[in-house]
């Protein structure tokens, strides 16, 4: 073996690895569209991933705070900080997702939103609280969807862009619902196409919904006490839930397409023949109408009353143009 070369240096430091940034190079738009999906917290720290990185978020369109609980006094404070180093000048989405609601910094975010014309926000708690009062005002929103919040008595709204409004869990403090809030709503929104409400139960509510602009409807609810539905131009509805022995009057000349999903009556209920008749009835028109499951499972008590009497309008028998069963249903006639 040769012996080793007595002029190489042993001591001598390996060659420095040259640091590569792979992130710098992308466009913002693909930045931006990165930063969509993430909380905002996690927004802010992509700043040490490269250079460009250090400051892109600050001009983020997207802007999602999200807290498995109510945030500390200091969290919410370095959160407004950041909020206040956005230069962006128009918010696409805002999305709250928080433990409760504290007016004292959470207002400031919904400022920032309203300042840069947010269309379309999403507000969600963890438990019941009421609606801030400050998105009552927010005239650029399009979309918006409040989860577990409640409506006073003495609200109004004012959103003459929004065309989509969803509303989960309860609408009013317990006690206190009754027809006028969701009228307040439909006053408030002159441009609205699309209303889905999915509450808790309403036992005691007399929902009616009038409105010429809306297209599409979704109600779900384990039981409403009658249901009134005025809407010249509505071409898509789905009811869910207690509806089966609600009484309602359907004006909806329009409508094409219709989905019944009730829930099975604990008890058995008689009259089921004719009130679901009654629903049929004012559905003759509709091109697709599509049942549940429980719709399709006949007792062999109503079969003589209902199905082998046929369905008949002043002598003239009635069919539904399209019957889909409901998916992942088993369904079975009990003949």
């Amino acid at each position: 073996m040769a012996p080793p070369d007595a002029n190489l240096d042993l001591s001598a430091s390996p060659p420095e690895a040259v640091e590569v940034d792979n992130n710098s190079p992308l466009p913002d738009v693909i930045i931006h569209h990165i930063f969509c999906f993430l909380p905002f917290k996690d927004l802010v720290k992509t700043s040490v991933l490269s250079k460009q990185w250090r400051l892109a978020w600050t001009s983020t369109p997207y802007i999602n705070l999200s807290f498995p609980s109510l945030p500390s006094r200091r969290v919410a404070l370095l959160i407004s900080s950041a909020l206040s180093l956005c230069t962006a000048t128009k918010v696409e989405k805002f999305h709250l997702d928080a433990g409760s609601y504290i007016p004292t910094e959470l207002d400031g975010w919904f400022r920032f939103a309203a300042a840069r014309q947010v269309e379309d926000a999403s507000v969600v708690f963890r438990r019941s609280c009421m609606v801030p009062r400050i998105l009552y005002d927010f005239t650029s929103l399009v979309s918006l969807r409040v989860s577990n919040g409640f409506f006073p008595w003495d609200f109004s709204v004012h959103w003459p862009s929004l065309k989509k409004l969803c509303i989960q869990g309860i609408l009013a403090s317990p006690g206190l619902w009754d027809n006028d809030r969701i009228t307040k709503i439909m006053k408030g929104c002159p441009v609205l196409e699309s209303l889905t409400l999915r509450s808790s139960p309403l036992e005691s509510c007399l929902l009616r919904i009038d409105s010429r602009s809306l297209e599409e409807l979704v109600i779900e609810a384990d039981h409403i006490l009658s249901l009134s539905i005025l809407a010249p131009n509505l071409l898509l509805l789905r009811l869910s839930g207690g509806f089966v022995f609600c009484p309602c009057l359907m004006r909806v000349p329009s409508l094409a397409e219709a989905e019944l999903n009730f829930h099975k009556p604990t008890a058995l209920r008689w009259n089921f023949p004719n009130d679901f008749k009654s629903h049929l009835l004012k559905l003759q028109h509709v091109t697709k109408v599509t049942f549940g499951s429980w719709c399709l499972q006949v007792r062999v008590d109503f079969v003589g009353s209902f199905f082998l009497g046929s369905i008949n309008n002043g002598g003239k028998g009635m069919a539904v143009p399209v019957i889909e069963m409901a998916k992942y249903c088993s369904v079975y006639y009990s003949l």
